[in-house]
């Protein structure tokens, strides 16, 4: 291996590219707008680098061009222009990835998620609480559509999102200032500002880049004065316009890539991010209105994490050496207003006889709870080790891995109330009966702690034979080991330990890929692909009287896929086509445990089925013009009844019938992008205009409940339509623009997630906002 190799692969290249299989492919910069051809973009998503219409399998692909002339920025930007990806929308960092409708329900707290997100080599997937890394300085997103289970391992199952940075720079000095405001009639300010430095140490040979940024997403959800669910009490103290929607964040990025010799290459990083906001991005327009909500007290979020990571590149002679090493911290905090929870349980359960044991009396609250909250303290860390040989001969290609991780979640959950201690359910309940102590229930009702622990090791590799310039055959596999260590912990009230569990589950398994692929010629492809994907096996916390079984084990997708991929007009068309069926067998999901106590457990539930298809296609027409769309079609149902086992009386609830639809994902999705670049100067650049358009279908926001079923009531979240449109000016050298942007131009108030608590609760899009950008690069010559 080369040290030219390794300079290649770790700088940004001069000539961009724009996204083929994505819908906001760019235009290209000016110094190419002759060049009548779409170019190719590049991918990691095999562990190693292949133009991405050779790929035999679904990948969508965001480039940096596209990332900026299209202003995304976070995780429901760019969602919206990946076919395949959808997400449980309530705060930033607090949702759930989900790929090709790989849905079991929109919670997910004690199993493994379905999809994966990866930031360069590090995993970064939890569940529910999905880290989003702001798209600063970044090269690449890559959407991976359908299990990867082989290559990424558990949580892979459905799909997996990377995000791949940019590297420093070996031969080139570069300092880049990046600035960004917008606001709307009902939104406060927003800015984001950044600021980057690549510096060459010594030429050739060792690098740094560091990277910095500050941004706030402006609040625009007024919360409007209003009287409790009991209507002695109001919310005066906290009542104001835009109270929600906030978020700030600030982080950074420090990169090394140092090139000791000719055979390898070692790239050494440390990024943080630091969210504060202002809760879940909620509105309830039929209780209240638009962009308004009604809250008790000042919610609030913060979210901070540092990743470490180290990579070795080395070239063994008759293989290639990766090893990658990641460190990541997270800690996190949620205050959410818990008011209109404490008066449901209030008015469901403690309503009950002269008997103190039935009906629930540990939730007498009396007539008109005041909520202090949810809050919830998390604490994560995760070491991660991969070592990959690779070699690519005439005939045979070869890639081998081991991976190793330890992954430590600890999480402490209140619910709080007002004067808990003054209630029934404290005076007539815990205290005499089970002995509480007045003065130590911190105001808690309820508290969870939860410490997991897991670690998991895999082998994993793939094979590829070129038979001739037609056909080619790819075989992979990984066997993995998996234990979940698992202490949990209920009190009642809040320093009263009411139970103490420590489950351990040990799994393992093997996960299959298989595909063939044949070349109709250099611009046209068609292969057939099986894969499969897996979650991981866990124990449940049994309470006195449970019905469901402690252990649920692990759930496989089994993913059929024919695709074909191709360039058509001299490579000025391009068009991906890629057809689907998936078997998602004993799928895990959460319910709740009909025994005497409330829990909520996982089980292997039944059978799936998936049927789907993603299209896109990019078309230069003209130079300059670019134009394309992409489409997702999902059908996902289930193929069997979900059936509890029967509870003490011999009842087996029926919690969902053949049939059901699966939750979140909508059944078509699809965007739209046109851009025009002028070629002639003005001003020292090129004007270019741009419009992009998004459709998501109606979702479901859990597993479709038929009024025969023993299930939740799930809800509908309406089908949405959101455009963009900009203007701007580039210099001809690309070293600076200006632009002028107007985002969700029909002020498009979009139902990304409805909650059931509180009731009426639905997350909701920015509204309509106008803003400038402008960048400024200063660079060296190569």
């Amino acid at each position: 291996m080369s040290s030219r190799g390794f300079i290649r692969a770790g700088r940004p290249s001069r000539h961009l590219t724009i996204a083929i299989a994505a819908v906001l492919a760019g235009s290209q910069a000016s110094e190419v707008l002759a060049e009548t051809a779409l170019d190719a973009i590049i991918v990691t998503a095999r562990k190693r680098e292949e133009n991405i219409q050779d790929v035999p399998e679904s990948i969508q692909a965001l480039t940096e061009r596209t990332i900026g002339r299209a202003g995304l920025q976070e995780l429901e930007d760019y969602s919206r222009f990946l076919p395949s990806l959808s997400y449980t929308a309530q705060a930033p960092g607090a949702n759930k990835l989900i790929f090709r409708g790989v849905a079991d329900t929109d919670r997910s707290f004690y199993s493994d998620t379905s999809a994966a997100i990866y930031l360069d080599e590090q995993p970064l997937t939890q569940p529910t609480q999905t880290p989003e890394p702001r798209l600063v300085d970044i090269e690449r997103v890559e959407a991976l559509s359908g299990p990867q289970g082989t290559l990424y391992g558990g949580s892979a199952q459905s799909g997996t999102l990377r995000i791949v940075t940019n590297k420093p720079d070996l031969s080139r000095f570069e300092v880049i200032a990046d600035a960004t405001a917008k606001k709307g009639s009902s939104s406060d300010l927003s800015h984001d500002i950044s600021g980057i430095l690549n510096l060459p140490l010594i030429p050739e040979q060792l690098a740094i880049r560091l990277v910095g940024f500050s941004a706030k997403d402006g609040a625009f959800i007024d919360n409007v004065l209003g009287t409790s669910p009991g209507g002695t009490f109001d919310n005066a103290d906290v009542a104001r316009k835009n109270a929600s929607g906030e978020g700030e964040y600030t982080g950074g990025r420090a990169t090394m890539r140092w090139l000791p010799n000719d055979d390898w290459a070692v790239t050494a990083g440390v990024v943080f991010q630091d969210f504060h906001g202002s809760g879940n991005q909620d509105h309830e327009p039929g209780i209240v209105g638009p962009l308004r909500n009604v809250r008790f007290l000042d919610e609030r979020r913060d979210d901070q994490w540092t990743q470490f990571g180290l990579t070795l590149e080395g070239d063994l002679g008759f293989a290639d050496l990766v090893s990658a090493t990641t460190y990541f911290t997270r800690d996190v905090f949620y205050n959410l207003d818990n008011t209109a929870y404490a008066s449901y349980l209030r008015n469901i359960y403690a309503n009950y006889a002269s008997d103190p044991y039935t009906n629930y009396p540990q939730y007498a609250f009396g007539p008109d709870p005041v909520g202090l909250g949810w809050r919830q303290v998390q604490n994560t860390s995760r070491f991660s080790q991969e070592f990959r040989l690779s070699h690519a001969g005439e005939k045979w290609a070869w890639l081998a891995g081991l991976f190793y991780e330890n992954f430590d979640d600890q999480w402490d959950f209140r619910s709080q109330i007002e004067d808990f201690e003054s209630t029934k359910a404290f005076l007539d309940f815990w205290e005499p009966l089970y002995g509480a102590v007045p003065g130590t229930s911190e105001e808690t009702f309820y508290r969870i702690n939860n410490h997991t622990k897991t670690e998991q090791i895999a082998a994993f590799g793939e094979l590829t034979y070129v038979l001739d310039d037609q056909w080619s055959f790819i075989a992979g596999g990984r066997w993995f080991t998996h234990e979940r260590d698992r202490r949990f912990q209920i009190f009642q009230p809040a320093n009263r330990l009411a139970q103490d569990d420590n489950p351990v589950k040990r799994t393992d398994g093997i996960a299959k890929k298989a595909s063939v692929r044949y070349r109709f010629n250099d611009q046209r492809m068609a292969y057939f692909l099986y894969s499969e994907g897996f979650r991981n096996g866990g124990a449940n916390i049994v309470r006195p009287g449970a019905v469901l079984p402690r252990e649920f084990d692990p759930d496989k997708l089994k993913n059929y896929e024919l695709g074909f991929k191709s360039r058509w007009l001299g490579g000025r068309l391009q068009a991906n086509l890629a057809l689907f069926h998936m078997t998602w067998k004993d799928f895990q999901t959460e319910v709740s445990d009909p025994g005497p106590l409330f829990a909520s457990m996982v089980i292997n539930a039944g059978d799936a089925e998936i049927d789907g298809a993603e299209f896109d296609l990019s078309v230069r027409p003209i130079d300059g013009l670019d134009l394309g769309v992409n489409v997702g079609v999902l059908d996902a149902k289930l193929t069997e009844d979900i059936v509890l086992p029967p509870d003490a009386d011999g009842y087996e609830a029926v919690i969902a019938f053949d049939g059901a639809r699966l939750a979140i994902s909508p059944e078509l999705k699809m965007a739209a992008y046109a851009q025009y670049t002028w070629p002639q100067q003005m001003f020292g650049g090129n004007f270019y205009a741009r419009a992009q358009y998004s459709y998501n279908g109606d979702a479901l926001n859990d597993l479709e409940c038929d009024p025969a079923a023993d299930c939740s009531p799930h809800q509908t979240m309406a089908s949405y339509s959101i455009v963009d449109a900009k203007i701007g000016i580039e210099g001809v050298d690309g070293e600076w623009e200006i632009s002028l942007f107007v985002d969700n131009l029909t002020d498009e108030q979009a139902e990304l997630y409805k909650f059931n608590v509180p009731p009426g609760a639905i997350t909701v899009n920015r509204p309509r906002e106008y803003g400038i950008r402008f960048m400024k690069k200063w660079s060296g010559k190569d």
